[in-house]
């Protein structure tokens, strides 16, 4: 607590020092903020103290984050803006038609001097805050629960919830309780209902569409449009036998068996959307199953080449004296560890040849 005193205390003295009684006190704003619609007007009750000694009245100011400007030195505002004041201590200032640019705040500045002979600019701080709306109403959807209210978010609700809508003022804060209100779905007026909200104790299906509200006598300014989309919940009704409920929707059953839950999962995804997510699902697999298979061909193939090329080498490792060819039917099947003892007599027969090679010349 004494931290929230000195604060205070603080406060008194930095604004004492920058801006001084006389000064903080110089305008009176019967509002801190006001607001109104597009094309109509809004007056602004201001007055001043009358013992003030004002020298220059510098008018209304309209006050941005960078800099004020005077309003009758704006071209927007030479034929909008109506100074009320009587010149002595009313300050008072209407402006009509009202534009979205319009939203911003506003001050009333004069000059005046002080007793000890001082000139003091009196910058009217902190002004009246102006807000512009398109309807005086906007449209507001909350979901009961139990006494509480709680806020729809993305404009959607689940099948089954408690959900009112209410037509909401812009510039009251408080609803007249004779006002009347006029609520349309899907651009067409409902009859019967007056309230300024409209409310659905089971919502369904049927209740889907776009709601508009507006206030009796501001017909053309309704509210922005608001989307109400129903998400389907599960249907418990058991229904024995083929058709369809009053609501046009198929029915379901309930499986106890495994074959009638296949069955109805698979009804259930007949969809466009569900095939087409299926669709999206089964062709990245069937790509990473081709490009296994194409993988898999190939190292059979290589696996079979290196085979082929092990039995040729062996067969051509067997060596005979004479032209032979490594691919020949007769020598392919050779193999030098299982050769019979007959063959070898075959080295004993070339040895002998030279014995007649030395016996030819004496027979001549």
């Amino acid at each position: 607590m004494g931290l929230k005193v000195l604060g205070s205390m603080v406060l008194g003295f930095v604004l004492g020092v920058l801006f001084p009684v006389e000064v903080q006190l110089c305008v009176t704003y019967k509002l801190q903020k006001t607001c109104g619609l597009t094309g109509s007007s809004v007056e602004f009750p201001c007055s001043y103290p009358k013992h003030m000694q004002v020298i220059d009245v510098l008018g209304w100011y309209k006050i941005t984050s960078l800099e004020s400007k005077a309003l009758n030195m704006l071209p927007a505002y030479s034929n909008r803006m109506n100074f009320l004041g009587n010149g002595t201590s009313d300050c008072t200032m209407n402006l009509t038609d009202l534009r979205r640019t319009d939203s911003s705040t506003y001050s009333f500045m004069y000059i005046f001097r002080k007793a000890s002979g001082a000139r003091l600019t009196c910058k009217g701080y902190p002004g009246v805050r102006l807000h512009i709306f398109e309807s005086p109403v906007r449209m507001q959807a909350d979901e009961i629960v139990g006494a509480n209210k709680v806020p729809v978010k993305n404009k959607t609700v689940a099948e089954g919830q408690r959900i009112m809508l209410t037509c909401v003022p812009t510039c009251t804060e408080k609803p007249n309780n004779n006002t009347a209100y006029i609520w349309y779905k899907d651009r067409g007026q409902l009859n019967g209902s007056k309230a300024n909200n409209l409310s659905f104790h089971s919502i369904g299906e049927k209740d889907m569409g776009i709601y508009a509200c507006a206030v009796t006598g501001y017909n053309d300014l309704p509210s922005s449009p608001f989307n109400l989309k129903v998400r389907r919940g599960p249907r418990n009704t058991v229904v024995s036998g083929g058709g369809s409920n009053k609501d046009g929707v198929p029915p379901l059953t309930h499986c106890h068996n495994a074959q009638c839950s296949i069955q109805e999962n698979f009804n259930n995804c007949q969809t466009p959307r569900s095939m087409f997510s299926l669709c999206v699902m089964l062709i990245p697999c069937f790509c990473m199953g081709l490009l296994i298979a194409i993988m898999v061909s190939i190292q059979l193939l290589i696996a079979k080449k290196k085979a082929e090329k092990k039995i040729e080498n062996r067969g051509c490792a067997v060596s005979f004296h004479g032209p032979q060819h490594c691919n020949s039917d007769s020598y392919v099947n050779l193999d030098i560890d299982t050769l019979s003892p007959v063959y070898e007599t075959i080295d004993t027969v070339l040895a002998a040849e030279t014995v007649y090679d030395n016996i030819v010349p004496a027979m001549r």
